[in-house]
């Protein structure tokens, strides 16, 4: 080798000890030289391959890898939550909103599945199956009401018997009557009966007008009472009179007043 090939050989080498192959790295990217540095990686090819290995051992690419923050570093934690599908905000969920429902729900469900960091197709899978739970429940508390009030119905009919469409009416005649007296209209009735049932309802304006009848129609034609009585009902009321009587607690024109009231009613039964 002659000298002047030797001298390039010696320039050349010690470029190389001067400049290493990771030199073009900018320098205000100190740590990541300082990184390469102290790997030791001989050339760009070793630092490639040992990267594509260290993929290999972990089975994904860096992108892909979700570093657990510390459980105070909140900033960190979004990081996380948004590569894990989090939206930006809680609007974006755009959680389903069930027919007849006013939003108010998937509102505050979408604040809370952001505030812990659920993902957008998740949130969407939770707030379905709500929906169609609370829908299944409600249908499921309607049915037993409707089996429960038509149950206590076939058993207003039994108890009334015959005089049943009668009294049915009269009933919702009182309400008609009484009820616009006190402001009340056809959807209240109807707001009622669905609160309490139909029975229920029934019987209520029921003893209302009959215990309205007989305040109003007292000392006259027994016939003529604005709401039926019953039979058995006349009766009781005859063994009061009687009962009152003998105590001497109602005279005997009242007594007798009480007969010819309810003593037409009672004698039906025969």
């Amino acid at each position: 080798m002659t000298d002047q090939q030797q001298q390039t050989t010696t320039t050349t080498t010690q470029q190389q000890q001067a400049a290493p192959w990771y030199g073009e790295i900018p320098a205000e990217r100190a740590d990541l030289r300082t990184w390469i540095d102290g790997k030791g990686y001989a050339s760009a090819q070793t630092a490639l391959e040992a990267h594509m290995n260290a993929e290999k051992l972990l089975g994904v690419p860096a992108d892909q890898i979700v570093r657990m923050p510390k459980p105070d570093d909140a900033a960190a934690w979004d990081g996380v939550w948004a590569k894990l599908g989090r939206p930006e905000k809680p609007e974006d969920y755009g959680l389903p909103v069930p027919d007849g429902d006013d939003g108010e729900f998937a509102k505050v469900a979408a604040g809370v599945f952001h505030k812990a960091g659920v993902p957008k197709g998740m949130a969407g899978q939770i707030a379905s199956a709500i929906n169609e739970h609370v829908a299944g429940a409600m249908k499921a508390r309607s049915d037993a009401l409707q089996a429960e009030a038509a149950q206590a119905l076939d058993a207003l009919k039994q108890e009334w018997g015959a005089d049943y469409s009668k009294r049915e009416e009269l009933s919702r005649r009182a309400f008609r009557e009484y009820g616009q007296k006190a402001g009340l209209g056809e959807s209240d009735v109807t707001a009622l009966e669905s609160a309490i049932g139909t029975s229920k309802m029934l019987k209520l304006f029921a003893a209302l007008g009959e215990s309205m009848g007989e305040h109003a129609f007292a000392g006259g034609d027994p016939g003529s009472q604005s709401f039926a009585m019953t039979p058995a009902q006349a009766r009781t009321k005859l063994d009061e009179a009687r009962q009152a009587r003998i105590e001497n607690k109602i005279s005997e024109r009242d007594y007798l007043a009480l007969m010819d009231k309810f003593g037409p009613i009672a004698a039906k039964a025969a």
